[in-house]
């Protein structure tokens, strides 16, 4: 029996180098606003469920302002975030829907998932002893709101049409 000198060896890093490289080709760049749940599935860690639940939140949200917001989707983990990330993209010239701060009501307002019903209610209470809004930044006059509870709801706030 003749035997080769040297046996192959099969390399896990090798393998593990061609499975990545392959899923980086089939993986292109997307606008997070606007992918649909088969083009979310297609990243490593996303099944049906996460897909849908994504697809929901944003369109609670209204869209997607910052890469971030993927944080506070439930069930997603970390090392998807941070691969969504690095694949996906928001346009620069995205604009969310927005809710009218003067002509809104509570079920409207509460309807966003940055702003509970007591919020909602306290600038409905708000607007109707001072008025119509002038400008976003009055809702700090609101001390129910913390700052960074503002900062969150400002991009889906608009005071005309």
């Amino acid at each position: 029996i003749l035997l080769p000198e040297t046996k192959e060896k099969f390399s896990y890093k090798q393998h593990e180098k061609s499975a990545t490289q392959s899923q980086k080709t089939l993986l292109s760049s997307f606008d997070l606003n606007q992918a649909d749940t088969t083009k979310l599935k297609s990243v490593y860690g996303i099944g049906s469920k996460l897909a849908s639940r994504i697809i929901r939140f944003r369109e609670g949200l209204g869209g997607f302002v910052k890469q971030e917001q993927l944080k506070e989707v439930y069930g997603l983990d970390s090392a998807v975030i941070q691969q969504l990330q690095k694949i996906s993209f928001i346009a620069e010239d995205f604009t969310p829907r927005k809710i009218n701060l003067n002509t809104a009501n509570e079920t409207e307002f509460s309807a966003h998932p940055y702003i509970k019903k007591s919020t909602a209610r306290a600038i409905i209470a708000y607007r109707f002893q001072h008025g119509k809004f002038e400008n976003v930044e009055e809702l700090k006059k609101l001390t129910l709101l913390k700052a960074e509870e503002i900062e969150k709801i400002v991009p889906y706030l608009k005071i005309a049409e």
